[in-house]
């Protein structure tokens, strides 16, 4: 399963840009800790490459988020009128 949808894509790299900005990161860092290459942290932060789940769940563990949050969902939802 990917965030497929460009849309969400950009706002997840949105927020990964930020988490890692306030967590005072370089690209290189949150790769080595994910086991993951600099250029693939790089394509996440400009939304340009699909995320995977396994993929979110390591950034979301590293900057201490959910995936909900990480995906710019609220939890739990809102009450449909």
């Amino acid at each position: 399963m990917a965030v497929k949808d460009k849309e969400r894509r950009d706002l997840i790299a949105g927020k990964l840009r930020g988490y890692r900005a306030t967590a005072q990161l370089s690209q290189e860092q949150v790769g080595a800790a994910c086991g993951m290459e600099k250029s693939a942290i790089g394509r996440y932060e400009q939304g340009s490459s699909e995320i995977g789940l396994e993929t979110a769940w390591d950034l979301a563990d590293l900057y201490g988020v959910s995936l909900d949050e990480l995906g710019g969902r609220e939890w739990p939802p809102k009450e449909v009128a």
